[in-house]
């Protein structure tokens, strides 16, 4: 078992050359993954979890293969497989003990109702389709006060910035306007007075600060980095508030200033001056350099 907590990259960096990717290969290792999911019997426990551990992220996968073009010969297989998973988990999400986070949409109801909502257009059913997409949009109310949750109520996975990822798989998908701007702009509004307001009485050196359980973390898991990208993602949201972008340039060039000698990114505040052991450090996604490349790419394209 490796002593660290990732794998060293031994590979050279990029010299501009032409890559060739193996699409056979990935394609028949994505399909090894996909048959090693669909043998295993889910339980009631695991149907819990929304898109990011429930069956519902299966019926998503499902869905996402049958759209791609190296899959069109089990598209509908795929979208059986997808109709399956999708309906336990939206009988999940209605129990009474899930009402709480049905607004969440990595780990709750509304990513699971943006799915089912996109599944069904994919089968031709336009009518439970609407259902569906109205539901989510029901949902975006309950995220408009500041303090919804009372732990943290703007990150990814159960806050504000997961419901407004959500409106970006719809709109994707849709095409067009399927929650109103002034849903969208009064969501942005309040993540911005949420983190300035939090920022100055905790006297951070950033602009915009957030807390998930009291832990300020930076990250796309919980953190700034998330939040940031989402606010990024609508424009014309920034087109009207030209102070928020310019207080997510000082939040960007603040996250810059703290990456460390390894290229990565501490994963909250406290490890600022409290660092990590280099082998516990933490470079994935969730709380690593990654996603510092998503909304730096935003930026520029903006």
């Amino acid at each position: 078992m490796a002593s660290n907590r990732y794998f060293i990259n031994k590979l050279n960096d990029s010299v501009g050359a032409f890559v060739e990717i193996p699409k056979i290969d990935i394609k028949n290792l994505c399909m090894r993954y996909v048959e090693y999911i669909f043998s295993q019997k889910s339980t009631k426990d695991q149907v819990d979890g929304g898109l990011y551990v429930g069956s519902s992220g299966i019926g998503y996968m499902c869905y996402y293969l049958s759209q791609h073009q190296q899959f069109t010969e089990k598209k509908q297989e795929f979208l059986e497989k997808s109709l399956y998973y999708m309906k336990q988990s939206l009988d999940d999400a209605n129990l009474p003990r899930n009402r709480d986070m049905l607004s969440a949409f990595l780990l709750g109801g509304s990513g699971t109702y943006a799915v089912a909502a996109a599944l069904m257009k994919a089968l031709g059913k336009e009518k439970e389709s609407g259902v569906y997409l109205q539901q989510y949009i029901s949902f975006g109310d309950m995220c408009v006060d500041p303090d919804y949750l009372g732990i943290g109520s703007d990150e990814l996975l159960v806050g504000r910035a997961g419901y407004l990822c959500g409106v970006l798989f719809l709109q994707k998908i849709f095409g067009s306007e399927v929650v109103p701007e002034q849903l969208i702009d009064t969501l942005c509004t309040a993540t911005v007075q949420s983190g300035v307001k939090y920022a100055k009485r905790n006297r951070s050196p950033c602009p915009l600060m957030y807390a998930y359980y009291e832990e300020e973390y930076l990250g796309a898991a919980h953190g700034l980095s998330s939040i940031l990208q989402m606010l990024l993602s609508f424009p014309s949201f920034l087109q009207k508030r030209p102070d928020v972008e310019q207080l997510i340039k000082e939040c960007v060039d603040y996250i810059l200033t703290l990456q460390t000698a390894s290229g990565n990114f501490p994963s909250s505040v406290d490890e600022i001056d409290k660092p990590r052991p280099i082998q516990h450090e933490l470079v994935h996604w969730c709380h690593g350099a990654p996603v510092k490349f998503y909304y730096g790419i935003s930026n520029k394209l903006k």
